[in-house]
């Protein structure tokens, strides 16, 4: 099998070295920054395992992002992990059919979003992965 490729759009630098070092035991990652980063990022790799996005982010909307991803994958597994907690972005992520948390958060809920989203439940957790909260 191919390695996984996991594309992070996040402009926080340490929120987003947290989450790299999390995905790194599973896959190749990239993190981009803006809008038109991801959108630049999504042409150019047809196998995208999933996706992990903010939603405010300097150049535009995460949902954009959202939007276009759902439309070139529609069944890749997406994860909002924001910040931003109005109703209205929720229910536009889950339209788009994403998974959304809200920063701080326990890192075992990316865990759990991997395992049931991404790798199923028979593949192990690497034990190296240090519990603890993800912040901005």
């Amino acid at each position: 099998m191919d390695a996984r490729r996991f594309l992070v759009v996040e402009d926080d630098d340490a929120f987003s070295r947290s989450l790299l070092r999390l995905l790194a035991p599973w896959g190749n990652v990239t993190r981009v920054a803006t809008v038109s980063h991801a959108v630049a990022a999504l042409a150019p790799h047809p196998d995208w395992s999933a996706l992990f996005l903010d939603l405010l982010l300097p150049d535009g909307s995460g949902i954009d992002v959202l939007a276009r991803f759902r439309r070139a994958y529609p069944s890749v597994p997406a994860l909002v992990v924001t910040g931003h907690s109005e109703p209205s972005a929720i229910n536009k992520a889950y339209d788009l059919e994403a998974d959304y948390i809200v920063k701080p958060f326990e890192s075992t809920r990316i865990r759990r979003f991997l395992c049931a989203r991404v790798l199923g439940s028979n593949e192990p957790w690497p034990q190296s992965t240090p519990p603890g909260s993800l912040r901005p």
